[in-house]
């Protein structure tokens, strides 16, 4: 039932939904996820969990709970003795403040009390829900062995309450996968919660997956103990400093496998960090005490460092690292700023044909020079299997790298190349190094190329009809400024080939194309997370014609549309000084205020957008519950809607629909 507004002034739809819990108690599975609910809805929800005893999932996201609300809710939840998973992130009404000393509306309380009694719980989302954290919540996940996923990111998880959080996991064993991402939480606070793993006897934690994106975890702090020196047979007590990176203290959880640092502030100096991450044999983890043994570490499998400031330096320890390491198989180095001579680095690894299978290195401007490094790598590499360069203005001469060792390299099946300005040479070169002839084609010789020159004449055809040495399953060039023709028949040659494979050359309006503009409206804002796929089947579902392009944009400050396109949503010009059809938002302000997402959509026929702008006046733009405002693409008025009758569009749009 997600995305009705289910709750609301009335509560008349919550109590026949409480009257139908009762009535049906074999319900395993509910979503009431942006149902608009309150705590009005839930004092009329939460008694009705009582007579469920079959319930294993719960999700109640996105929601209007305040703090008592949300904590009423979780009282109940404890009643049911098969739930499973529980999910109740962006509760954005709720805060860390005090609930009125009642345990029964304290959210921290309810969870806890479902933590203790129950012995099926296995996940809890508490994304984004800053609720107020209590003493007893760790006492009760020390002593669970049940919950295996554990999602405290964004909650506001205070500092002082790390080393509580350290000592229920050195007791709780089976809790696998912890994220603690974007709390704000600094160098010292990690090693408050890793200290308790720390002691002398303690085995460290047993967490496979642990996700710490954009908490401040760069440079080293210095710890101090006593300790005790025999000077004579007389025992005196003196002080040892030890100095400790991110590594260092992450080496207490022995069983690591998945590691995320995301936009962590690492820069160049980190060596030492990444050193420690992959396992190196130069450090040993500290410990509390001086004679104890520190546990064995469980070799990373996966790490995310995408959004620090590696740089070159970085990217040369990486490569130091990875030397002696063969467990690592996903590598993300976006967003870096390693350069050529990094991605020479990166090079050096794949041509030694290191066990890595997954290798991102998104926004890292390699540049021409950089992908040729990669691609002579590839030639020689046996294990890669994904492979992401996007932005990184690679153009025609780095694609054509690319294809010349596609053929030899038998491993490579998803190639990611967005952003990347390649034009119709480089993607006739990539294709064309994955899809060949038929043997029995005479009307060229073997291995014969298409001419660039005569794309739009030649027939779809010509082009290879059979898959090539190439394994690549997967190729992404959207936002390349490849022409309409040369789509059109890369197209076709996929489609009449052996063996499926996935191809993206999605575009947006980067040119101030008034055909195109016609085409096209703006609609505004969109409810967060959403897709361009669920856009389309918004507006499909309201019988508006063919959509040719969707591109999701967020003219956020310093912030770039979630499909990277040449920043034609924020100032209306691409790199180039050309104008963007789409590039101004309408109304007073429109999107441009923080936070508020939009999209582009082109349509087919120009007749789409008449009945598209009819939406709203219609009450019929409601996506996700939410209201949208959909204008024409460009237009700097505040009116959504344009004042010319299209009756008669309307109809010819419908009857050619039926």
């Amino acid at each position: 039932l997600s995305h009705n507004p289910i709750g609301g002034y009335d509560t008349k739809c919550t109590k026949q939904l409480a009257k139908l819990f009762k009535e049906h108690p074999a319900l395993r599975s509910l979503d009431l996820s942006a149902c608009s609910l309150t705590d009005d809805d839930a004092a009329i929800l939460a008694p009705a969990f009582e007579f469920n005893a079959r319930l294993r999932a719960f999700r109640f996201d996105n929601n209007r709970f305040s703090t008592r609300g949300l904590g009423a809710m979780l009282y109940r939840i404890a009643f049911i003795p098969t739930l499973e998973t529980l999910s109740f992130n962006s509760m954005r009404q709720v805060t860390a403040g005090s609930s009125g000393g009642d345990p029964a509306r304290n959210p921290g309380e309810g969870l806890a009390r479902l933590l203790e009694v129950s012995v099926s719980l296995r996940e809890f989302n508490a994304w984004r829900t800053h609720f107020p954290y209590s003493s007893r919540l760790f006492d009760a996940l020390a002593h669970n062995r049940s919950l295996v996923k554990m999602d405290l990111g964004e909650t506001g998880f205070p500092e002082h309450l790390t080393s509580r959080l350290g000592d229920a996991l050195t007791h709780n064993t089976q809790l696998c996968e912890l994220n603690l991402e974007r709390n704000s939480l600094s160098l010292q606070a990690l090693y408050q919660l890793c200290k308790p793993g720390m002691r002398k006897g303690q085995r460290g934690f047993s967490v496979e997956a642990l996700k710490m994106n954009g908490n401040h975890l760069a440079g080293t702090i210095t710890i101090t103990k006593r300790r005790r020196a025999d000077l004579d047979d007389d025992e005196e007590e003196e002080d040892e400093t030890t100095e400790l990176n991110a590594a260092d203290i992450l080496r207490v959880f022995r069983t690591l496998r998945v590691l995320e640092m995301r936009d962590c502030q690492l820069d160049a100096s980190s060596g030492a960090i990444i050193g420690g991450l992959l396992g190196t044999p130069e450090q040993a983890a500290p410990g509390e005490g001086a004679s104890g043994s520190t546990p064995e570490n469980a070799p990373l499998e996966v790490l995310i460092l995408a959004q620090n400031r590696l740089h070159r330096e970085g990217a040369a320890s990486i490569a130091r690292c990875l030397a002696c390491n063969t467990t690592l198989r996903v590598l993300d180095l976006s967003s870096n700023q390693l350069g050529v001579a990094g991605a020479r680095a990166v090079a050096g690894v794949l041509a030694a044909d290191h066990p890595l299978e997954e290798l991102n290195l998104f926004a890292n401007q390699i540049g021409i020079e950089g992908c040729r490094e990669i691609a002579t790598a590839l030639a020689s590499n046996t294990h890669l299997r994904a492979l992401d360069l996007g932005m990184n203005r690679i153009r025609d001469k780095g694609a054509n790298a690319l294809a010349a060792v596609l053929t030899r390299n038998a491993t490579l099946e998803s190639l990611k190349l967005r952003l990347n300005l390649i034009g119709a040479k480089g993607a006739h070169a990539l294709v064309q190094a994955i899809i060949r002839r038929e043997e029995t084609d005479a009307a060229a010789p073997h291995g014969s190329r298409l001419s660039v020159s005569s794309e739009a004449t030649r027939t779809s055809d010509q082009m290879h009809d059979r898959w090539g040495n190439a394994a690549v399953r997967e190729l992404l060039l959207n936002n390349n400024p490849v022409p309409h023709e040369m789509i059109l028949m890369i197209c076709t040659a996929i489609a009449e080939a052996r063996h499926p494979m996935t191809l993206d050359l999605q575009q947006r309006i980067a040119e101030a194309d008034p055909d195109r503009r016609r085409h096209t409206v703006w609609m505004c804002p969109l409810p967060g997370g959403c897709s361009s796929d669920e856009i389309a089947r918004f507006l499909y579902s309201n019988k508006c014609g063919a959509i040719s392009n969707i591109t999701i944009c967020q003219p956020k400050q310093g912030a770039a549309p979630t499909s990277r396109p040449m920043r034609a949503a924020r100032g209306g010009r691409d790199r180039r000084g050309r104008g963007c059809a789409g590039s101004r938002a309408p109304g007073r302000g429109g999107a441009a205020k923080k936070g508020k997402r939009f999209a582009f959509v082109e349509f087919m026929d120009e007749n789409s957008v008449e009945v598209a702008l009819h939406l709203p006046p219609q009450n019929r733009a409601y996506l996700r519950g939410q209201k949208l405002s959909i204008a024409r693409a460009g237009i700097r008025t505040g009116r959504s809607v344009d004042s010319v009758d299209s009756s008669a569009a309307l109809a010819a749009l419908y009857q050619s629909q039926m």
